[in-house]
């Protein structure tokens, strides 16, 4: 049994990477430029550029990718505005909120409406949960919401996918062989 969740666990941690990664990479294809959002309407190339190497997007986006990684772990989120507790998605770059505080706040509301279409119901209805929250993270290019959202989701499914199968495996030993 021990193995069979062993091998569960080290699949769930490779879909999660594969899924950071991803949704890393969607966000740099989008058209909006966080600094440019931070930066505001009477913004010039010196604040623009201040703001791109405060937030690292003046790297590689592999370096990129790695600060992420290694701050989400440590728990630093690699910003200006301050401590981030592990696991640490850093802070929303519209509402400068910790994204780990946010995706805890809205989860009630997600679950409750899980099973109906949650996107779809909670955007169509102004309802606080992580649907609505993913929407307005693509909408304002949010990278650390994004990411936090996704990985959060992603997370939370895997779990509950471990745990339905762990009751299967200790119902029915044969399949704990598969």
């Amino acid at each position: 049994m021990l193995r069979f969740l062993v091998r569960r666990f080290l699949g769930a941690v490779v879909i999660l990477f594969l899924l950071s990664i991803v949704t890393f990479l969607l966000f740099f294809g989008m058209p909006r430029d966080p600094g440019l959002l931070m930066c505001g309407k009477t913004c010039n190339p010196t604040s623009l550029a201040n703001i791109h190497h405060v937030l690292g997007l003046d790297k590689p986006i592999s370096t990129q990718y790695g600060i992420f990684l290694k701050n989400l772990v440590m728990g630093s989120n690699g910003f200006a505005q301050g401590p981030c507790p592990a696991p640490c998605f850093g802070y929303s770059y519209h509402t400068n909120d910790q994204v780990w505080a946010t995706l805890i706040d809205r989860l009630p509301t997600t679950v409750s409406l899980t099973l109906g279409g949650a996107i779809i119901t909670e955007y169509t209805f102004s309802l606080p949960g992580l649907g609505n929250l993913a929407v307005q993270a693509v909408f304002y290019s949010d990278l650390p919401l994004l990411l936090g959202v996704m990985i959060f989701s992603a997370t939370m499914i895997l779990l509950f996918n471990i745990i339905v199968d762990a009751c299967y495996a200790f119902i029915d030993p044969r399949v704990r062989l598969a």
